[in-house]
């Protein structure tokens, strides 16, 4: 029965609202670090800067030390929603903070990759993800309800590139992490809710590991002269590490009776101009050098007591040498010498490397050249222009080598066989048969050293002026052969300044 003189009342209060609140961690939650309060691997640049001072206001979260080249370091992520509600965050990885600007720097170091795995979602507080991760990359997360936490492996590719991963970084902003001395990469981590604005954000730190090596390139250079004669080789020392080397010492040596003088370019303008021999006692401490990209480097120069002249080379950079070989007046045919140039660290005999020049004394002044070009398809062109040395063919890709002899002597050269051999893992291509031509004869295909066809890349190799490049309409007086693995091509005779040119191609394993 329904009495409307009968009443009662209730009073409810909302005492609290839970707002949107995030936190980003390296280290799992426990019931007392979920509280909307606390906030886990804390980043306060407040001060302006970005501290790594070990204390517990250290605003790095994980400091992964030596990592080596092309290696993937993974930092786990623990993000808690601690807001009242159910919200999705976006990932983001970023650079490090700017003091200057009073702003992080959005960008990652040049050629560094970060990647978000999916590991799955606790909703029970208890470590474990009851909502199983995909194992997939995601770049937000899918909803995580109140009082939860997505597990996400945060996967850093280090370059394999020493200049995108130097010991000592250059990366903008960056800090000494570790206290060693060296500074290191800066990866800052940020989530954001799609939904209310909610932010953190973490901090990882990372010291690559060093690695120091330098390298003489080509390795090997072979040419002919004739007694008394020379021949020039051209060589390219680079720092190819991570770490600056602040003692390389160059050395070299010949036998048989040959001589040699190595010149380097010290004033800039891109000639070889002093000799080795000639650089100490230094009367400077630094030498401007251009190097091989045609940017003019700063050098510095030191002497050993015996006048061995010693570089400081900083990743990447080079000294490109000539090397002039003279063979002894006296020499009898078939003499064979070996010039071996050595790159040395003074103070760490094990960072050394070399390359080797062999020259032999030859009756008529015949030259032998050796140049390859990449031809990724195997169509039997050419990707660019010849070298005498290049990097960065791959397995199943095609190499294509140029050989030409030409006639520098006075009288001409009889019986003359360019003879050479399909290189150690690769295997001669059948689909593109040998091909070869003869200047003078083959004149409608003469092209000179300013031409676009052009066959050598002038940029980096000594033209040999005009050039036949053969075709399959050429060569009708140079019978070229494959047999076994051993290429030839049967000039006969070559006249006074002539040349004959025959290509190859070989397929790399």
């Amino acid at each position: 029965m329904n009495d409307s003189t009968q009443t009662d009342s209730k009073i409810e209060r909302l005492t609290s609202v839970t707002p949107p609140t995030v936190d980003i961690s390296n280290t799992p939650f426990t019931p007392a670090t979920m509280a909307a309060a606390t906030n886990v691997d804390p980043v306060d640049v407040s001060d302006g800067v970005l501290d790594a001072d070990g204390t517990p206001a250290d605003d790095i979260a994980t400091v992964f030390n030596d990592p080596a080249l092309g290696t993937t370091v993974t930092a786990p992520l623990y993000i808690a929603n601690k807001g009242g509600g159910q919200d999705s965050f976006t990932l983001a990885a970023e650079g490090s903070y700017d003091a200057g600007s009073n702003s992080w720097l959005t960008a990652l170091p040049d050629g560094w990759v970060v990647k978000f795995i999916d590991m799955g979602i606790d909703t029970t507080g208890n470590g474990t993800a009851d909502i199983p991760g995909t194992g997939q990359q995601i770049f937000s997360t899918a909803q995580i309800p109140p009082n939860s936490v997505q597990f996400i492996n945060a996967e850093i590719t280090i370059p394999s590139d020493p200049l995108k991963a130097l010991a000592d970084s250059q990366q903008a902003s960056v800090i000494d992490a570790n206290g060693d001395g060296d500074l290191d990469y800066i990866i800052s981590i940020k989530v954001t809710s799609a939904n209310s604005g909610a932010t953190d954000r973490k901090v990882e730190a990372i010291d690559v590991l060093s690695a120091k090596a330098i390298a003489i390139t080509p390795p090997t250079g072979q040419n002919q002269v004739e007694p008394g004669g020379s021949v020039i080789y051209n060589h390219v020392l680079t720092n190819t590490g991570n770490t600056t080397e602040t003692d390389i010492k160059l050395t070299s040596v010949d036998d048989n009776g040959f001589t040699h003088v190595i010149k380097i370019d010290t004033d800039g303008d891109g000639s070889p101009d002093t000799a080795l021999t000639a650089l100490c006692p230094a009367t400077a401490s630094n030498i401007s050098v251009e190097g091989s990209d045609g940017t003019v480097q700063t050098v510095e120069l030191t002497c050993l007591p015996d006048n061995t002249p010693m570089f400081e080379l900083e990743p990447g950079e080079t000294i490109p040498m000539e090397v002039t070989v003279f063979g002894p007046a006296d020499a009898a045919p078939g003499s064979v010498n070996v010039t071996t140039i050595t790159a040395e660290s003074d103070s760490d005999s094990t960072l050394t490397t070399s390359a080797e020049d062999t020259t032999e004394i030859v009756r008529g002044q015949v030259r032998l050249y050796k140049y390859a070009a990449p031809d990724a398809d195997c169509n039997g062109t050419a990707d660019t222009k010849f070298t005498q040395y290049f990097e960065g063919i791959e397995p199943q890709q095609c190499v294509i080598w140029m050989l030409v002899a030409w006639n520098q002597g006075q009288t001409p050269a009889l019986n003359t066989v360019i003879s050479d051999a399909v290189p150690e893992n690769t295997t001669y291509e059948t689909s593109q048969p040998l091909q070869d031509c003869r200047l003078t004869t083959d004149v409608a295909v003469s092209v000179a050293p300013t031409d676009a066809g052009y066959p050598i890349d002038t940029t980096q190799e000594a033209d040999l002026g005009n050039l036949c490049y053969p075709t399959a309409a050429t060569g009708a007086d140079v019978t070229g052969a494959e047999n076994s693995g051993s290429v030839t091509y049967d000039a006969a005779t070559l006249a006074p300044g002539d040349k004959a040119v025959g290509i190859f191609t070989v397929k790399v394993d």
